[in-house]
């Protein structure tokens, strides 16, 4: 019964992420003068109700829906100690998200960066687990692996330009975005195949 509820949960974090992504590219044409160059997805949190509003409650009701992955990958594989690291680094990166979509933007303010550092280093470490599980032949996809990396490697030059160019950094970040949505929707895809 409850794998049944997975699919489900699975299915609607699958269609969620297309039109979480679509909201953003929306509300980013909401913001005079925004451009991917020159702003980052954060900033998206900035703008004038009742945008503000969207992009913070599509953001947390996003880390909400990603729990599906971690429950799933460990009723798969529950006995592996990697994939139990993979499920902690998960659920790690979910709640992040949600706390994203409670203490938006705001560089005033100390506890955004600070969610801001453990989102990211949820997402790095959710990538360098990931290469284990990959590497032990569990949830085998070329792409998955590709996209693993893609991620792994944009998030930590993410960090890198953040500490000493952050100024350059917005289109980095939305590539690093970009990548990780793919990476939850790979990821949800090929649980939810194992599953049926």
């Amino acid at each position: 019964m409850m794998r049944s509820y997975e699919k489900y949960f699975l299915i609607l974090f699958i269609c969620y992420l297309p039109l979480y992504l679509a909201l953003l590219l929306y509300l980013r044409t909401k913001i005079r003068g925004y451009t991917v160059r020159q702003h980052m997805v954060s900033v998206l949190a900035t703008s004038e109700e009742p945008w503000r509003s969207m992009f913070n409650v599509s953001t947390i009701l996003y880390g909400a829906l990603s729990f599906v992955l971690p429950f799933s990958l460990y009723s798969i594989h529950r006995s592996d100690l990697v994939v139990t690291r993979g499920v902690a680094t998960l659920l790690g990166a979910g709640i992040a998200t949600i706390l994203i979509g409670f203490f938006p933007m705001d560089r005033q303010f100390k506890v955004h960066n600070i969610i801001g550092f453990l989102a990211f280093l949820s997402v790095l470490f959710t990538g360098g687990v990931f290469f284990t599980i990959f590497s032990q032949g569990m949830l085998f996809s070329p792409l998955m692996e590709l996209i693993n990396f893609a991620v792994f490697v944009t998030t930590f030059l993410l960090g890198i330009s953040l500490l000493f160019r952050p100024e350059h950094s917005s289109l980095l970040e939305w590539v690093a975005f970009l990548c990780a949505l793919a990476w939850n929707f790979l990821l949800a895809s090929l649980l939810l195949i194992k599953l049926f």
